[in-house]
């Protein structure tokens, strides 16, 4: 029988070292609706990332964090119907912006 916290604590760190950094700098969630091709137009690509939400990964040499971005569409009614603040008010929905459409790095 193995010892399996030491067999863990032996081959995870080696098998994990450097494998914590992104292959790439961006908006994740942007980038791999871009692969979609013309399947889907900007705003279409906003309104999947407001239902899934985001990471921003930064360069290495800006030694900033992933930002991680919740989605702001939770949930099928606030798909369907928006958000209002009280009756007979304006229905809003909480759509994630991108600062531009090729990159995407900065959304709001």
């Amino acid at each position: 029988m193995t010892d399996r916290p030491a067999f863990f604590l032996r081959h995870v760190p080696r098998a994990t070292e450097g494998k914590n950094k992104a292959p790439f700098v961006g908006n994740l969630t942007w980038k791999a609706l871009q692969s979609t091709g013309a399947y889907l137009d900007d705003q279409e690509r906003e309104l999947i990332m407001s239902l899934v939400g985001t990471i921003i990964y930064y360069p290495e040499e800006s030694a900033r964090d992933p930002e991680p971005i919740a989605p702001t569409l939770t949930s099928i009614s606030q798909l369907l119907y928006g958000q209002g603040a009280a009756a007979g008010t304006d229905v809003v929905q909480h759509v994630l912006k991108c600062n531009d459409y090729s990159n995407c790095d900065v959304v709001t």
